[in-house]
């Protein structure tokens, strides 16, 4: 009983990061990034790891230019928090 009660919360874990509801940021990431982060005018975030997609949007944040639409970014990071920025990150890496 007690294997199939520590399986039974790992299924539980491992299904609640498949379908991990995306943070209202989202909306405006997918209108670039494609819905499932597929990439289209921005690039292609699926397969990316949440410590490269914090690290990324931090240093937009700040002003880093990345690549030539570096400047697309500024703006869409001004005003994320911390915490914005991590559950995107977290959200991005289960695309």
């Amino acid at each position: 009983m007690k294997k199939i009660n520590i399986l039974l919360v790992l299924l539980l874990v491992i299904s609640s990061q498949l379908y991990a509801e995306p943070p209202n940021q989202w909306v405006m990431c997918s209108s670039c990034h494609g819905p499932s982060g597929e990439g289209g005018v921005g690039p292609k975030l699926q397969g990316e790891s949440a410590e490269e997609i914090r690290s990324d949007l931090k240093d937009y944040k700040v002003g880093k230019v990345k690549g030539p639409l570096s400047s697309l970014m500024f703006p869409m990071v001004s005003d994320l928090t911390e915490a914005d920025i991590d559950a995107l990150a977290k959200y991005i890496e289960t695309l």
